[in-house]
């Protein structure tokens, strides 16, 4: 059960990686990738251009705050146990999933 735990930190890591890439490559081009609007979606949104300059900043913040809790959570799985703040690090991680939805959504009502 701990192994299995631990992979599940290790995609939290792996897939913060892959968010701060795709909001470095969204910033230099411009272009909304598949992650945030489907094809229709991106089909409909009046100023695409301006829709990833909302969102990369704050995607890369997400991204780091998801490296940050699945590294601290792979530490806590493996080497420390920080006892009961590892409730605060799951508040933390859910905090920032629902604001990353919220922006989502704003940048939606905002541009498309």
């Amino acid at each position: 059960m701990d192994k299995l735990i631990v992979c599940m930190d290790l995609a939290i890591v792996i897939i913060g990686i892959y968010m701060a890439y795709l909001a470095v490559r969204m910033h230099r081009t411009k272009e909304v990738g598949s992650l945030i609007l489907t094809e229709e979606e991106k089909k409909k949104c009046r100023k695409p251009e301006k829709f990833a300059e909302y969102v990369s900043p704050r995607m890369f913040g997400f991204s780091c705050i998801l490296i940050v809790v699945g590294a601290l959570r792979v530490l806590c799985d493996t080497v420390i146990s920080i006892g009961n703040w590892s409730f605060l690090v799951l508040v933390v991680f859910l905090a920032a999933f629902f604001w990353f939805l919220e922006q989502i959504r704003k940048a939606k009502d905002l541009f498309c």
